[in-house]
């Protein structure tokens, strides 16, 4: 089980990263960049049971796509 909830960490740490890089790189004007990171925004881990890989699977989904569009919104 541990190595289980290291495997969660270890993504959420990842795609938390990727979070602050996208805004780091708004905040630079290196809107291309963070168009390029959001591309990353994809949960990874096979740690989960079924339900709740989807359900993380889903929320990152969602969180790629509200946050591309964002970062797309600011480059016009």
């Amino acid at each position: 089980m541990s190595g289980e909830k290291d495997s969660i960490k270890h993504e959420n740490d990842r795609i938390e990263i990727i979070v602050q890089q996208i805004n780091a790189s708004v905040d630079e004007s290196k809107i291309d960049y963070a168009i390029l990171l959001c591309s990353q925004l994809d949960w990874n881990s096979q740690a989960l049971s079924g339900d709740q890989e989807e359900e993380m699977v889903k929320k990152w989904s969602n969180r790629k796509a509200e946050m591309l569009k964002a970062v797309k919104s600011i480059k016009k």
